[in-house]
């Protein structure tokens, strides 16, 4: 995955979440009244709270993840001499089929 700076990848999401809050919000409030309106309020402020909430933790486990087991070079010479290796044994596998030999 490529590095994307955190200031980058979280104003558009906060900036949604709250343009998206305070238009329901308002909504709610202008369209209902008294006590209707606050329970809403209420409940829409509860929704957006644990959202964000689950949504920095899950960011933090990503990251935590991501920080705890580093891309290295070699494991990918690891992988490329694996690779290479099975290759290498199947085309023997082959070619011992094609002639036959047991």
């Amino acid at each position: 995955m490529a590095y994307r700076p955190t200031i980058v990848r979280e104003h558009p999401f906060t900036s949604l979440l709250a343009a998206t809050t305070v238009a329901l919000v308002a909504l709610f409030d202008v369209a209902l009244w008294g006590p209707i309106a606050w329970t809403l309020t209420a409940v829409l402020a509860l929704i957006t709270g644990v959202s964000w909430v689950w949504y920095r933790r899950r960011a933090g486990d990503v990251r935590a993840r991501a920080a705890a087991d580093p891309f290295s070079f070699a494991d990918v010479v690891i992988r490329m001499r694996a690779k290479d290796a099975a290759q290498v044994l199947i085309a023997a596998q082959r070619r011992q089929e094609l002639i036959g030999a047991p």
